[in-house]
């Protein structure tokens, strides 16, 4: 008897058991999906972090590795030293993590190109959801690379060598944008309180006593003697910049600001002071070349953190942008009007797409009623079918193209651009004549950008800024 009546508790309990199991997965699986949906951005940006640390480390280490590779021949003649070999198959390794991580990229830019409203089933698909299959798929694809025979890493490196000029010029136009919008918003909030107009001056003097600072340490570091012209150029250069933006931004025939100035001149200084430590450690003219190759392994890992860093900040922040939204421009806005005629009712229908995906001051106040009308239970079907007709907030393709160019560059950064015998010269990242010159001719390049800005609207008159 007591068997038969433990029988049915036994098979409940279990019943219990397995329910309760499987609503904590469910529960999990749903918190997952919704973390990584709301944070894609991030987690885009875990996946361009882990290539730029597995070239590192494959770069650094991984040679008695590839030498187990058949296909990845040696071409290096018999007489060669230990350290070009070591060398050799560090390049050979960053070249295949960056090409696998760029075509991940890439077929991400293509999947999502023109996606137009967040109904799109490619925005829930392919940008915001099925993180299983993409990761099978980014690792397949940085395997795929390894299996390439040595021919390839020739014009794959002219390749990178164009993504990567293209990723410092977004960097370049991202920056003045953030500048003169800082300075707008600034100013703006001016009106109601003069203390913003205060900050911008501190903002301003602190940008510019960064500018000689970087200008000054380069003196210091770099220029031990007559001898070293070349980095006293670099140097004067910088000043002369700082000078030009300066100038230009206050010039009475053009509607500039010195805040705007400020940040471009102490961007210019860093990139020049930049490309003095990127000078090569033998380099009788780099002072700090002798104190970093004395020093431990932590310089090497602060300068490898600080590489990754500023590079997943400028990925980001470039891929991020709005402005040039495919999936919220205007000229989407009356077909979309017309879809939402179907499922909203004329009073409620937006006015505009707008680019940054939200709504318009009178939608914002139609949201505001229709989430209380569902609250009671009325207006749900039509507020979800407005939502779905939103943009995207920012453009899907646009963001995978930055970070396909980004991973070119990060190839660029880890081999030297490519510069035979400075592949990562002791251990260092970003080492080179190559580098050198990338780095001051994009200042002299985001300069020359800063004051067309200010000059183009005196010059093409019949377009609009």
């Amino acid at each position: 008897m007591g068997a038969l009546m433990s029988a049915p508790i036994g098979v409940c309990g279990s019943c219990a058991a397995s329910m309760a199991g499987y609503l904590a997965c469910s529960g999990c699986s749903s918190l997952a999906r919704g973390i990584a949906s709301s944070s894609a951005r991030f987690a885009y940006c875990a996946y361009f972090t882990l290539s730029m640390l597995i070239a590192w480390l494959l770069r650094d280490f991984g040679d008695s590795l590839l030498k187990k590779i058949p296909w990845i021949e040696n071409v290096l003649p018999a007489t060669a030293s230990a350290d070009v070999e070591h060398a050799y198959f560090g390049t050979q390794a960053v070249y295949r993590v960056s090409l696998g991580t760029t075509a991940f990229f890439m077929l991400l830019s293509i999947g999502t190109v023109n996606i137009k409203y967040r109904s799109d089933t490619r925005d829930r698909l392919v940008h915001h959801g099925s993180w299983a299959v993409k990761t099978l798929v980014y690792l397949l694809l940085i395997v795929l690379a390894f299996c390439l025979p040595h021919g390839f890493s020739a014009p794959y490196a002219w390749l990178a060598r164009l993504g990567s000029v293209f990723f410092l010029l977004v960097q370049v136009v991202i920056l003045i944008d953030f500048a003169h919008a800082w300075n707008d918003s600034w100013v703006a909030r001016s009106e109601e309180s003069k203390t913003w107009i205060g900050a911008l001056l501190t903002c301003t003097a602190i940008s510019y006593g960064s500018a000689i600072a970087f200008n000054a340490v380069g003196w210091a570091w770099f220029h031990p003697s007559v001898e070293c012209r070349l980095n006293a150029l670099f140097l004067v250069t910088g000043i002369l910049a700082a000078l030009a933006v300066g100038v230009s931004a206050m010039h009475p025939s053009v509607s500039g600001s010195i805040f705007p100035a400020s940040l471009m001149a102490v961007y210019a200084n860093f990139m020049i002071w930049s490309a003095l430590v990127s000078e090569p450690h033998s380099y009788e003219c780099n002072g700090m070349g002798e104190q970093l190759d004395a020093a431990s392994g932590s310089a090497l890992a602060t300068g490898v953190a600080a590489t990754l860093g500023s590079v997943v900040w400028a990925a980001l922040r470039a891929g991020s942008r709005s402005d040039d939204n495919a999936g919220g421009s205007d000229c989407g806005a009356g077909e979309r009007q017309r879809l939402l005629a179907s499922v909203v009712d004329d009073d409620t229908t937006h006015t505009s797409a707008g680019l940054d995906g939200a709504p318009d001051a009178p939608d914002a106040e139609t949201a505001m009623e229709r989430s209380s009308g569902d609250a009671e239970g009325t207006n749900g079907a039509a507020g979800s079918a407005a939502d779905d007709f939103d943009p995207p907030s920012y453009n899907y393709s646009w963001f995978h193209l930055v970070f396909a160019c980004a991973s070119l560059y990060v190839g660029m950064l880890f081999t030297g651009w490519g510069e035979e015998g400075a592949e990562g010269e002791g251990g260092f990242v970003d080492v080179g004549w190559v580098s050198v010159w990338v780095k001051v001719v994009t200042a002299w390049v985001g300069s020359l950008l800063y004051v067309w800005t200010l000059v183009a609207p005196m010059v093409l008159t019949e377009r609009e800024f």
